[in-house]
C-alpha cells in the first residue's frame, strides 16, 4: 500500500487491488497541479472487504503490542553520513493541517513502528497499513545526465557570467519541449537510469515550487518538467533521478562552492528537496551537488527526511574538490558537449574519449553518467544523439574499449574532471597571462597581459602553441588548453610555440602566477578601425578606457567597434563614467525608476566627452547588467549601431545587504530604462541588426566594419 497526502486528507492506495481509501483532513481543497504526463490520482470507491479486513488485522497487531489506549511510540532509523542510528521511545504526532514547519514545508506523514507497519495519522483518523517492502534496485551501471536550466537560454560559463541567478524567469521559454524523448533516448543508448537537473546552480527550479518565484511557474512555459520526466522514465523502464544543486546564485548572490550553508538557505534546501522526493515516490536517485557545503547536522537532517519521505531513493553526493572515494560515491560523470549545458555551436567530446572513461568507471565498479544538454527548444541535438549511439556501438564491440583503465594516449582527447577545481585560499589557481583563439586547427596567442609570465617569456600575439606539457595542441579546444595552462601558483607548465612561418620552434617553461585580467583591451584592426573589448566594469576600467580613447583622438581614428558580447556587467559608477567619455555631460545616458515609483529619473554623465567618432556595438545574450546600460547609452546618441543578439535583460540597481543570520540578500532598488523609456530589465535590448549565432568570428567583424562604413 501507498500513503499519500492529498491536501484535503490522506489517500491510502492498495497496490494489489488498485482501490483507495481517502481519509478526510482539515477540509482544505487540494491544489489542481496535475503535471504533464503525471499519473492520474486514485479514485475514491467505498472501502472493500479487503481493506476492512486489513484494518482489523492491523488493529489486532497494535493491541497485541500494547500500543492502543496509550501513547504511540515509533522507532525510526536515522541515516547520517553512512552511519545508522536507532532512535526509540520517541512520541510521534503527525498532523496534516497543524504540524507545519516555519518554512512552509509539511512534516513527513510517513513513519514506521516496531512491527514494520507504515503509520499515517491525521487529526480526523489514523490508518495503519503494512509498509511497502523496499524493492531491490537494479544495478546502475550506465545512465543519462540531462543538464537543462534557465542558463540554457541565457548562456552559461561558470566563471564568465556574473549575471547567473539574476536573469528573470521569463528568459526560460522552451518552444517544443519534448521531455518524453529524453528517457527514450537513454533506453535507445543502452542506459537504464537518467538524472535531470531539477535545480542547477542558477537557483531555477524545473517544477512549480510553492512560495518560490524563480521556477517554471513564473516563466512563460509552466510545464512541470520534473513530473513529466519521472513519468516518462517510468513509461520507458528507466530509473529516474534528480540533481539538486546546493550552490544557488539566485539566493546566495553568486555560485559558491565553499563555505557553510546559512540556516535560512538550508530551510529552502530542505523544503525543495522534500518536494522532489515527497511528490515523486518513483524517484530513485537524488544527486546532491556540492553537498560538502552542508554541515554534518544539516546533512543528517536532510538524509533523514529523504529516508522518511522516499526510503527507496538513494542519495549520491558530489563535490568539485573531493574525490569520489572520500564521499563514498559509486559514480562518475562526463559530458558529450564540452559545456554541461547546451551552447550554440558548442564543441563535443569524441565518442572514443567517452568510451574510454566508461571503461575506467566500469573497472572501478562505478556507475557512469553521461551528460547531454537539450537546446533552447527543449530537444537533444542530433549531433549529441549520434555520439550516444556511437558510444553504445563501441561498448558492444569489446575491441573498442581499452584493455585496462590506463590514461588515454597522447594526442587523443584526455577525459577531464567534470569541472575545473575551484580556487581556494590555500591554493589559488594561476595561469600564464595570455588569451587564446582558434584559427582552423591552430591554437593562437590572442593577447598577452602586461607583467605576466607570458610577457616575461616574450610570447607574441599570433604565435601558434604546438604543445602544452608535451601534449600536442593540434585540434585542441580552447577550454582544454586553458585547463592545462592553469594550475597552482608557483607551479610550472611547458609550452612549445612557433611563428606564423612555423620555423624556429621555441620551448618555454613558464611559472604560473596570479593573473589580473584587464577589464578592457584595445587593439587596431587591419582596416585602421579601433577595437575596444570589455570583460567587465570596476574601478580600473574608466582610466583604461580614457587612455585608449585619448589615443584614438590624437591619432585621428574616428571609427570604433565596441565589443560587449562577453561582458557580464559590473559596477554602476564605473559604467556611468565610461559612458560619459563617449557622450559627455549633456544628454541623459539612461533612466532609472525606483521600486514603487512611477516617475523616471534621468541619469546624466559626470565627465566631459573624450572621443566623438562613430561606433558599432557588438552585443549578445551574455551582455548583462552594466554592459546593457552602456549599449543603451551608445545606441541613444545616434552615432552607434547595435549588432548581434538581444541582450540578457538584467540591468537593474541592487544592493547586497547582510541578514541577522550572517547571510546576504540582494535587494532590488530600481529598474533601468533607455532614454526612450524602454524597459531593459526583463526585456533586454534588441540590436539594430540581428546576427545569427552560427556566424563565424571573422564574419561578425566583417559585418561590423560594413556597418561602420554606413555611419558618418
Amino acid at each position: 500500500m501507498v500513503v499519500e497526502d492529498a491536501g484535503a486528507g490522506m489517500t491510502v492506495a492498495c497496490s494489489n487491488c488498485s482501490q483507495a481509501i481517502v481519509i478526510p483532513g482539515d477540509g482544505g481543497e487540494p491544489a489542481d497541479k496535475t503535471p504533464p504526463l503525471a499519473l492520474a490520482p486514485p479514485s475514491k470507491p467505498a472501502r472493500s472487504a479487503t481493506h476492512l479486513c486489513l484494518l482489523a488485522v492491523a488493529g489486532v497487531v497494535l493491541l497485541g503490542l500494547g500500543l492502543l489506549g496509550g501513547s504511540l511510540f515509533l522507532q525510526r532509523t536515522r541515516h547520517a553520513a553512512g552511519v545508522a542510528q536507532a532512535q526509540t521511545g520517541r512520541e510521534t504526532k503527525v498532523l496534516l493541517s497543524a504540524n507545519r514547519m516555519g518554512d512552509g514545508f509539511a512534516d513527513p506523514v510517513k513513519q514506521y513502528d516496531n512491527t514494520g507497519f507504515r503509520v499515517a495519522l491525521s487529526e480526523a483518523a489514523a490508518v495503519v497499513t503494512p509498509a511497502t517492502a523496499i524493492e531491490t534496485p537494479p544495478p546502475l551501471r550506465y545512465g543519462l545526465y540531462i543538464h537543462f536550466d534557465i542558463s540554457t537560454f541565457t548562456g552559461y560559463k561558470l566563471e564568465g557570467i556574473r549575471g547567473i541567478g539574476t536573469f528573470p524567469p521569463e528568459r526560460y521559454a522552451p518552444t517544443t519541449l519534448d521531455v518524453r524523448a529524453w528517457p527514450r533516448l537513454a533506453k535507445e543508448a543502452g542506459m537504464n537510469f537518467a538524472v535531470l537537473t531539477a535545480k542547477h546552480e542558477a537557483g531555477f527550479c524545473l517544477w512549480d515550487s510553492p512560495d518560490y518565484d524563480y521556477d517554471v511557474g513564473s516563466s512563460p512555459n509552466k510545464a512541470d518538467v520534473v513530473a513529466a520526466f519521472v513519468a516518462a522514465c517510468q513509461a520507458e523502464g528507466i530509473v529516474p533521478g534528480a540533481h539538486y544543486s546546493i550552490p544557488d546564485a539566485h539566493n546566495e548572490g553568486k555560485v559558491l562552492f565553499q563555505g557553510n550553508v546559512s540556516p535560512l538557505h538550508f530551510k529552502l534546501i530542505k523544503k525543495q528537496v522534500g518536494e522532489l522526493v515527497g511528490q515523486h515516490p518513483a524517484l530513485r536517485i537524488l544527486l546532491l551537488d556540492v553537498s560538502t557545503r552542508l554541515t554534518i547536522e544539516q546533512l543528517a537532517d536532510l538524509l533523514d527526511m529523504v529516508n522518511q519521505l522516499n526510503p527507496q531513493c538513494r542519495v549520491w553526493r558530489s563535490d568539485y574538490e573531493k574525490r569520489a572515494a572520500e564521499l563514498g560515491q559509486t559514480y562518475s560523470s562526463a559530458t558529450v558537449n564540452k559545456e554541461w549545458l547546451w551552447t550554440p555551436n558548442g564543441a563535443l567530446n569524441t565518442s572514443q574519449a567517452l568510451c574510454d572513461q566508461y571503461a575506467k568507471c566500469a573497472a572501478q565498479g562505478y556507475a557512469f553518467v553521461l551528460n547531454v544538454g537539450p537546446d533552447r527548444a527543449g530537444r537533444i541535438p542530433e549531433t549529441s544523439r549520434a555520439i550516444l549511439l556511437e558510444v553504445k556501438r563501441m561498448m558492444e564491440n569489446p575491441q573498442s574499449l581499452p584493455a585496462s583503465p590506463e590514461p588515454a594516449a597522447a594526442g587523443r582527447s584526455v577525459p577531464e574532471p567534470p569541472r575545473d577545481p575551484k580556487p581556494g585560499p590555500a591554493g589559488a589557481l594561476a595561469g600564464i597571462g595570455a588569451s587564446l583563439r582558434k584559427s582552423g586547427n591552430d591554437l593562437l596567442i590572442q593577447n598577452v597581459f602586461p607583467d605576466s609570465p607570458a610577457a616575461g617569456a616574450n610570447l607574441k600575439i599570433g604565435e601558434i602553441i604546438t604543445s602544452i606539457n608535451r601534449i600536442p595542441a593540434g585540434n585542441m579546444e580552447i577550454e582544454d588548453a586553458v585547463k592545462l595552462l592553469r594550475g597552482p601558483v608557483g607551479s610550472q607548465v611547458q609550452i612549445e610555440v612557433v611563428g606564423a612561418d612555423r620555423n624556429l620552434p621555441r620551448r618555454l617553461i613558464l611559472t604560473r602566477a596570479p593573473i589580473a585580467v584587464p577589464t578592457v583591451t584595445y587593439r587596431t584592426l587591419e582596416s585602421g578601425i579601433g577595437y575596444l573589448s570589455f570583460a567587465g566594469f570596476n574601478s580600473t576600467t574608466p582610466p583604461q578606457v580614457r587612455k585608449h580613447l585619448e589615443s584614438c583622438s590624437q591619432n585621428g581614428r574616428h571609427k570604433m567597434v565596441v565589443d560587449l558580447r562577453e561582458c557580464g556587467g559590473g559596477e554602476y559608477a564605473a559604467v556611468r563614467q565610461v559612458a560619459s567619455y563617449f557622450i559627455g555631460t549633456g544628454p541623459p545616458l539612461w533612466l532609472t525608476r525606483r521600486v514603487g515609483q512611477t516617475r523616471a529619473e534621468p541619469v546624466q554623465g559626470e565627465f566631459e566627452r573624450v572621443w566623438d567618432g562613430s561606433l558599432v556595438v557588438l552585443v549578445s545574450d551574455k551582455t548583462a547588467g552594466a554592459a546593457e546600460l552602456l549599449a543603451s547609452a551608445l545606441a541613444s546618441i545616434g552615432r552607434a549601431k547595435l549588432l548581434g543578439q538581444r541582450t540578457s535583460g538584467t540591468a537593474c540597481l541592487q544592493d547586497l545587504r547582510k541578514q541577522p543570520d550572517g547571510s546576504s540578500q540582494k535587494v532590488l532598488l530600481a529598474h533601468c530604462f533607455s532614454v526612450r523609456d524602454e524597459k531593459i530589465y526583463g526585456q533586454g535590448i534588441e540590436p539594430n541588426t540581428v546576427l545569427g549565432l552560427d556566424l563565424a568570428a571573422e564574419a561578425v567583424m566583417q559585418k561590423a566594419v560594413e556597418a561602420l562604413s554606413s555611419l558618418k
